[in-house]
């Protein structure tokens, strides 16, 4: 038979081995915090960097927003322009027309009237 140790050698052991874990727990606690921390740093990190990007995704927004909104302003002044000119045209056209039409219907009613005083 073995002999065992005696009990305050055994409990002396015990409070050894306890102490030992203790301390390392409290490694792990510290490494665990300082993780924490540095994960608490890299959300803040990614956060921020977010926030630029979505300001920067904005603005070029803005800016392409405001490069069509001034072309369509462009296009539709052209548009415009280019309405007032047919319009212009087609009025010209119309008086140029009436002119014609009028100068055959004189012509028209100088050649009845000469044809009816004759006869």
């Amino acid at each position: 038979m073995t002999t065992q140790p005696p009990t305050e050698e055994r409990l002396s052991r015990l409070e050894g081995a306890y102490e030992q874990v203790d301390e390392r727990l409290g490694d792990l606690r510290s490494d665990m915090h300082e993780r924490m921390d540095e994960l608490a740093r890299g959300q803040d990190a990614l956060r921020s960097e977010m926030q630029r990007g979505q300001e920067a995704l904005r603005e070029e927004m803005q800016r392409g927003q405001d490069n069509l909104r001034s072309e369509m302003n462009e296009r539709l002044s052209e548009f415009a322009r280019g309405q007032e000119k047919l319009r212009s045209e087609i009025s010209s056209l119309r008086n140029t027309m009436l002119l014609l039409f009028g100068g055959a219907w004189l012509t028209m009613v100088g050649g009845l009237i000469t044809l009816f005083m004759r006869g």
